[in-house]
């Protein structure tokens, strides 16, 4: 039975916060197509968080071994031919191939706030 006081309170029913947290993980779904973009696309001084690496098998073992991985947060020193990055507190040349295959999303986006709001990655 729930009581008097219960009703009035400002609490949501815990079915409610289930909900809301599918919403919100939806939104980021949904939108991340219109904020992730390749660190080619990016500009010199930008940085966001690696979402996800499209490359080779071979190119995919090089980045992992410099700590260029989803989860990682990269900062663009030089975009170009090379790409300059750091990462991890090192620094990177990166050829335009590599750098192309490498989605971000740039640090101040919408879903950048939700994703570290909410601690999805």
């Amino acid at each position: 039975m729930v009581s008097e006081s219960s009703k009035n309170s400002n609490f949501l029913p815990y079915r409610s916060y289930e909900l809301l947290l599918f919403s919100l993980q939806s939104v980021v779904l949904t939108t991340r197509a219109h904020y992730e973009v390749t660190l080619s696309q990016l500009k010199s001084g930008d940085s966001g968080l690696i979402t996800r690496v499209d490359t080779t098998d071979v190119i995919l073992a090089k980045l992992a071994s410099r700590g260029i991985v989803p989860g990682a947060h990269v900062n663009i020193l030089v975009q170009g031919n090379p790409c300059l990055i750091t990462t991890n507190n090192d620094e990177w040349a990166l050829s335009d191939q590599e750098a192309s295959g490498i989605h971000v999303t740039r640090d101040g986006s919408a879903v950048s706030k939700l994703k570290s709001l909410f601690n999805w990655s």
